[in-house]
């Protein structure tokens, strides 16, 4: 699991890339030398304003589920969005300090 900085940095594009060689010496994989291709996200309106608003934990949460779906993957925290039926749509619900 990566650790909060690392998960707030990464969704904010600020990766870098994965060191050459580990502790041991022992070279890592090719496909480890790159940062992952990341599906792309569009901001319409306010929305990237509004979760830079949001307290600094909350924002953390929401963009490291961001990343995840980037990567192709689900945070444990996202569930499907009532109403829509199939198509895919979740969301992530966080009640920070019982008031957002």
């Amino acid at each position: 699991m990566l650790s909060p900085t690392c998960r707030h940095a990464c969704w904010r594009g600020q990766t870098d890339p994965l060191p050459a060689r580990l502790n041991d010496g022992l070279s890592l994989p090719a496909e480890m030398d790159k940062p992952p291709s990341l599906k792309p996200l569009y901001w319409v309106g306010s929305p990237k304003r509004d979760l830079r608003s949001l307290p600094g934990p909350v924002e953390d949460l929401f963009g490291y589920a961001l990343y995840l779906v980037q990567d192709g993957k689900k945070h444990e925290q996202a569930k499907p969005l009532k109403g829509f039926g199939s198509a895919g749509v979740l969301e992530v619900v966080e009640d920070w300090d019982r008031s957002t």
